[in-house]
């Protein structure tokens, strides 16, 4: 262990998708510590490299660099839509989902009937615009008329 003190004048972290949360222009006394946290956030599939680095007047004042690397998908793109509406007051069997995107055609994204009054999308794009509508099914298996639509934009990473 050292017997002196660090002034640590920078961190940061290099590298598509790095970014680092932590402690710079902290003076460290032997024995002391500080946190530093390395996050990835990658913005497309694949392997990213990067770099953390550590500013300091330690070892004469060279900067410590720690390879980083990690791999994944895009993690901006992981979003998802949680519709809910209110039971039909007439009595039903069950519901459908219907949604177009951007002026594209409508399409019915449950196959099957949905018994609740909830159903999420997972299957949606970043900066992308949807519009849903829902429809009931009688016990005599006689479709409604869709509902009014809604609109939803997915945020852009």
């Amino acid at each position: 262990m050292g017997k002196m003190n660090v002034n640590i004048a920078r961190v940061s972290a290099t590298g598509k998708g790095f970014s680092v949360s932590g402690r710079s222009n902290v003076v460290l006394e032997p024995n002391q510590a500080v946190t530093v946290s390395v996050g990835f956030n990658p913005a497309a599939k694949g392997k990213a490299h990067g770099a953390l680095s550590v500013s300091s007047d330690a070892s004469g004042g060279r900067l410590l660099r720690i390879a980083l690397s990690g791999s994944g998908d895009a993690t901006s793109g992981n979003h998802t839509v949680a519709l809910s509406w209110q039971a039909s007051s007439s009595p039903t069997i069950g519901y459908f989902v219907y949604r177009s995107s951007n002026g594209s055609g409508v399409s019915k994204l449950n196959s099957t009937l949905n018994e609740s009054t909830s159903f999420t999308d997972s299957t949606v794009a970043s900066g992308e615009t949807y519009q849903y509508a829902v429809t009931s099914v009688s016990s005599s298996n006689v479709e409604s008329a869709a509902s009014n639509p809604i609109t939803v934009t997915i945020p852009s990473p």
